[in-house]
């Protein structure tokens, strides 16, 4: 009996022994599979950014060769820096996503972006519509005319 007994731990021993070593393989292969799965999630969440973005920028080419490119208030700050090339910095001086002072996310709306900074929208509007009626197409606005301190010294 003793024998029988012996025997039957052995082979609960050995048994016990497979069970976690299939175990161990099987969590390696989920742990694999799960790395697997974050990088393709991280590829597809880059091809939907850019393939978003090529969307926005040839829908914005179609409107300017319309004649109707005209910024508003629902466009998000990044659809208005792919607009123009001074485009920031027209938002820079009024805090609006342009400058490192302000930290503006780029997926707000201009206007919740203008609202937040306690800036009026209006303005804004005004400048950033002047500056891609004005170029037309081309990027020769001037510089100078765009460039504002953001910061005023009091001497």
């Amino acid at each position: 009996m003793v024998y029988w007994a012996l025997g039957a731990s052995i082979v609960a021993l050995i048994l016990g022994w497979r069970t976690a070593r299939q175990n161990k393989e099987l969590q390696d292969r989920v742990t694999q599979m799960n790395r697997r799965l974050y990088n393709l999630k991280r590829t597809l969440e880059e091809l939907q950014t850019e393939v978003c973005r090529e969307k926005t920028g040839l829908d914005f080419e179609i409107m300017k060769l319309q004649g109707r490119l005209n910024i508003t208030g629902r466009m998000t700050v990044d659809e208005i820096k792919m607009l123009h090339p001074q485009a920031e910095q027209v938002l820079a001086t009024h805090h609006i996503g342009g400058c490192a002072g302000c930290g503006a996310d780029g997926s707000v709306r201009l206007a919740q972006a203008a609202a937040q900074n306690r800036q009026p929208l209006e303005p804004v509007l005004t400048e950033l519509n002047n500056l891609v009626a004005d170029s037309s197409g081309a990027t020769n606005t001037s510089p100078a005319r765009l460039k504002v301190s953001n910061v005023q010294l009091k001497v």
